[in-house]
């Protein structure tokens, strides 16, 4: 929540300094977070970028998104997805299959690197468009739990991004 204040406080302070930005803030709340990552998975023409703290397999919701990510990689979409598997074995034991899955269906993942949680929950689709926020990719995340997220359409915000992405991409592991 203190990471969506502070990109809100941002962009609102690029508005007061002067510059002018083309940039489209949509927030997501709850069940609204599900449907559209899916659209922009569906759409997305060039890259899908994921970090993600937990990703649970055969959950409702959870496998559309991961079969939806294959479809793309499949399709010649860059696809990479970085899971926590360093902060303690419910977490490891969670995102296995997801890994799995994923891997053998073309998606390039990798394991965060150990000795450092990799908690964010981070989706980077074409270079343009951004979502954060504290939704995990579960079903009590998806159908149960309060959550919320942004979608930050802004060039320049999620070059930042994919920077931060490409870090812990190149520090993680196969």
């Amino acid at each position: 929540m203190k990471r969506l204040f502070f990109i809100v406080i941002l962009i609102s302070g690029c508005i007061l300094l002067g510059e002018k930005r083309a940039y489209t803030l949509t927030p997501l709340f709850n069940r609204d977070y599900e449907q559209k990552v899916l659209e922009l998975i569906n759409s997305a023409q060039y890259s899908i970028h994921i970090a993600m703290f937990v990703m649970k397999r055969y959950d409702k919701g959870v496998n559309e998104l991961i079969d939806a990510l294959c479809e793309k990689a499949l399709s010649g979409v860059d696809v990479k997805v970085i899971l926590e598997f360093d902060y303690d074995s419910s977490v490891v034991r969670t995102n296995t299959p997801a890994y799995e899955y994923l891997k053998l269906n073309n998606v390039q993942v990798r394991k965060d690197p150990i000795g450092i949680c990799t908690h964010t929950k981070l989706i980077i689709i074409d270079g343009e468009k951004v979502i954060i926020g504290s939704t995990n990719w579960t079903y009590s995340a998806l159908y149960e739990n309060n959550e919320t997220s942004v979608l930050i359409e802004d060039k320049d915000f999620a070059r930042e991004c994919e920077n931060y992405f490409n870090d812990l991409w190149n520090i993680s592991r196969d």
